[in-house]
């Protein structure tokens, strides 16, 4: 096989970080990691309430400079990007890269640009599914490789996984095993695409579903939730982001910790208080957390 190259477009997040490492271990040679921030925060969320960036943690340029890997910021990538490259074969892959990608730089990719992104496209597609995932409780998820295209998260399918969701996982751990499946499903594929036949999957569009950017009111969890939709979006959350509030029927908590769930427990008060260990009523259900009534 010629020699070809692999184009990494990677942010700054967990997943992109723990999926390089995994792609430099496992996968093809990477010729170059094109990396961008988040950029400015939104004026839509409020700075009391937890941004899932957290800054102690070595960015995505920590990483390619650990493995030896050639590096280059957006903008710059952006205003020349063919004289960044060899002339060599290469393929294009996408890691929670927060810019979309205009459809001249994806063909650069000789062998196309491909994304990893850790929902079952078509639903969930957008900027934080895996947020979006934990919030509505859901109890299964996956990842996707897919084609890119100029419409965001929509292109075909190469290859799809499903994942439990395991009640209690957090979002730091969610994005590590979301990305080595990924990272594992497109290394199983390189050989087809690099040999120019790999086949793909139009998603079923009657299905799709988009979501934006949480904002503030994104992360207030309220009473109306069940016992279990709250606990798995607090677990999920609250280590890597901070106390998260919570309206109850007669309070404002801010949780720092979770400790259980009982969706069939009947608690005749919305909140019952034992030291710092709170007991809230959900519908159905309570959950068991360490927190402050505000």
């Amino acid at each position: 096989m010629a020699k070809c190259g692999l184009l990494v477009f990677a942010g700054p997040g967990v997943f992109a970080r723990h999926a390089l490492s995994r792609l430099v271990r496992h996968g093809p040679a990477i010729d170059t990691v094109v990396w961008s921030g988040y950029g400015n925060v939104s004026k839509h969320v409020d700075s009391r309430f937890p941004v899932n960036r957290p800054r102690s943690l070595p960015g995505i340029i920590d990483t390619a400079v650990e493995f030896g890997l050639s590096t280059v910021p957006w903008a710059e990538f952006l205003a020349h990007p063919a004289g960044r490259l060899e002339s060599i074969p290469r393929c294009g892959l996408v890691l929670c890269f927060p810019r979309r990608l205009p459809a001249e730089i994806a063909a650069l990719s000789t062998y196309g640009c491909f994304n990893i992104h850790p929902s079952l496209l078509p639903r969930y597609r957008g900027p934080s599914p895996l947020f979006w995932q934990f919030y509505n409780g859901e109890r299964d998820g996956g990842v996707t490789v897919h084609r890119v295209t100029e419409n965001i998260d929509a292109g075909p399918v190469i290859a799809q996984r499903r994942m439990v969701l395991h009640a209690g996982l957090d979002h730091a751990q969610a994005q590590c095993r979301f990305a080595t499946l990924g990272v594992d499903l497109f290394v199983d594929c390189y050989p087809q695409i690099a040999a120019g036949h790999a086949s793909v999957v139009s998603q079923h569009e009657p299905d799709a579903s988009y979501y934006p950017a949480p904002i503030e009111r994104d992360w207030l969890i309220t009473h109306e939730w069940s016992a279990e939709r709250a606990y798995r979006f607090i677990s999920a959350m609250v280590a890597e982001c901070g106390p998260l509030r919570m309206r109850t029927e007669n309070a404002l908590v801010e949780i720092s910790a979770m400790h259980g769930f009982d969706v069939d427990m009947v608690q005749a008060e919305p909140l019952a208080a034992f030291g710092d260990v709170l007991r809230i009523r959900c519908c159905p259900g309570t959950i068991t957390v360490s927190g402050l009534v505000l």
